[in-house]
């Protein structure tokens, strides 16, 4: 045993912490790849050890191969009429060679001669080979000729992409343990590959290919999100280059890290930085730089798709975890509220009182976020059957049932933001019920049938949103930390200000409640029940008698 852990010790034993067989078997394994980087001594010559030594006598094949100028020789007997080339003669080894795998008397038989010539060419020492693995040994060596004899045959056809893996894998391979090839021999004090594996390696570009794919697949990611986060991904592509993902280092991450955190928010769309490189643009000293939580946002990205692979045994750990920004600001100053001042300038502007929107949808939605603390998104999708009498209240009801007529889907942020919410007085004053009988009359199944998504343009919201953007930029002095996401905690700061941010604040706000007994025993807080708590209370003491109401409901 190492010294590292007292001479005496024959094992080690350790807690995983885990009830679940799958979890405790990745544990295990990257706690054994953390045990061979303490120890750095003498280890067991494991299967995945064996797999790295096999791939790196590929390699060496196939460039003896290629720096071999002279023609194969195929095999001809006119009598028999057979005619064949060195390629299928290869296939025909590959497939002879298959049938000894798991034959045990043969492989005993080959294996006098194959693990000579493994210690003759360096890729083992005498004392690696044991009883317990010898026969491994043989199989991998094995499986190694079937893989070889295949890719020459693939050579012959002129296909030369097939091999580029196993070339991938070596040369990292190489990196890591010079001693493998040109007939040195392997110190007994060499460290072992941190991220070695069964399989060649995978480029990034690969693995982020399959893992979006998985992701959609599976419906664990919205269709409206794909965009948004293929973007993300994309990211280490465009700053670090595509490496096989069992070369990136935790280095590789923080400069992924780093970088990002001089390059400018929306590069991709401000002109001043087309066509630029990355060096280009960080050259230029952009004033303003991304932001602490978008910076995150794709870090943590780049960590999610790496904990896939390792879930997946592509690698042995995950060496983009924890390398995000420290933020330290308090949550309450990412996004401020709007005053009612604020509130006050903003629906002053001539496109609410003077009708000068070009949808009602414009209108609409910044008000209805005012008064029910809906997200944009959760406004902008529905349907005109979500607004209905309940118990003689009207309600919105916020779900994802149902499609329109072109196929959306609506969509849910969690479990939490299935609710439904009273309806304000205010809203009902200024005519809100009559411009959903309006459009219900016209046989419209959205709310707001103006507003479209795209696969380009991921979100009903997106123009709405950029509406009431451009309100709030030209009304307020300083409008830096305000968007239409303002709307929602300035309803959140009424009642936090006046105490009244109780457990039926929480599931009409559309958040998890906190304690086990009000999420999983009893049933939902009825609408009267939040009308009279929350709905009722709420008043911003703003006149909107002037607001231009009639122009936004259809004759």
């Amino acid at each position: 045993m190492s010294p590292h852990f007292g001479s005496a010790r024959k094992e080690i034993r350790l807690a995983l912490h885990t009830g679940y067989r799958h979890r405790a078997k990745r544990l295990a394994i990257r706690l054994k790849a953390h045990l061979y980087e303490l120890t750095a001594v003498e280890s067991l010559l494991d299967y995945t050890e064996i797999k790295c030594r096999m791939n790196l006598y590929l390699r060496k094949l196939l460039e003896q191969d290629h720096n071999n100028l002279e023609p194969r020789a195929g095999f001809k007997w006119a009598d028999k009429d057979i005619d064949l080339s060195a390629g299928e003669i290869g296939l025909r080894n590959a497939n002879i060679i298959q049938s000894a795998l798991n034959d045990k008397e043969r492989l005993f038989d080959i294996s006098k001669e194959v693990i000579p010539v493994l210690i003759q060419e360096g890729f083992l020492e005498k004392d690696e080979v044991t009883p317990e693995n010898f026969l491994i040994i043989t199989k991998a060596y094995l499986q190694m000729q079937i893989t070889y004899h295949k890719l020459l045959e693939k050579r012959e056809k002129g296909d030369f992409l097939a091999e580029e893996p196993v070339f991938a894998a070596a040369q990292f391979q190489l990196d890591q343990h010079p001693a493998l090839v040109e007939g040195h021999q392997t110190s007994k004090t060499e460290k072992p590959l941190k991220e070695s594996k069964e399989n060649p390696s995978l480029l990034y570009s690969v693995a982020m290919e399959r893992y979006i794919e998985e992701k959609t697949k599976t419906e664990k990611w919205k269709p409206h999100t794909l965009s948004d986060r293929s973007h993300r991904l994309s990211e280490f592509l465009k700053i670090i280059g595509d490496k096989p993902i069992d070369s990136i280092t935790r280095d590789d991450i923080r400069k992924l890290r780093d970088t990002l955190q001089k390059l400018p928010p929306n590069r991709y769309r401000n002109l001043a930085y087309k066509g630029k490189t990355i060096e280009e643009i960080i050259a230029m000293a952009p004033k303003q730089r991304l932001n602490v939580t978008t910076i995150n946002i794709i870090v943590e990205a780049v960590a999610s798709l790496f904990e896939w692979c390792v879930q997946e045994g592509l690698l042995l750990s995950n060496l983009a975890k924890g390398l995000q920004v420290k933020d330290n600001r308090q949550a309450i100053e990412l996004r401020d509220s709007f005053s009612v001042e604020e509130l006050k300038l903003i629906f002053s502007h001539p496109k609410f009182t003077e009708g000068k929107f070009k949808y009602p949808a414009y209108f609409w939605i910044p008000l209805i976020g005012l008064y029910t603390g809906m997200r944009l998104e959760e406004i902008a999708q529905l349907f005109c059957s979500d607004l209905y009498e309940k118990n003689g209240r009207w309600v919105i009801d916020i779900n994802d049932r149902g499609q329109d007529e072109k196929g959306f889907n609506k969509t849910v942020k969690n479990k939490s933001a299935v609710r439904l919410i009273p309806i304000h007085p205010a809203l009902i004053g200024l005519g809100f019920l009559t411009y959903h009988q309006a459009i219900s009359s016209q046989n419209s199944i959205r709310l707001f049938p103006e507003l479209k998504k795209t696969d380009k343009v991921g979100k009903f919201g997106k123009q709405p949103g950029k509406q009431f953007a451009d309100v709030v930029e030209e009304m307020l002095p300083d409008a830096s930390k305000k968007s239409f996401h303002s709307l929602r905690h300035t309803f959140s700061d009424f009642f936090k200000q006046r105490g009244l941010q109780t457990y039926v604040f929480s599931q009409l706000y559309g958040h998890d409640l906190p304690t086990l007994a009000t999420k999983q025993y009893g049933s939902k807080f009825p609408p009267e029940l939040m009308y009279k708590e929350i709905i009722e209370k709420l008043d911003y003491d703003l006149d909107f008698s002037s607001l231009k109401t009639e122009q936004y409901i259809p004759k």
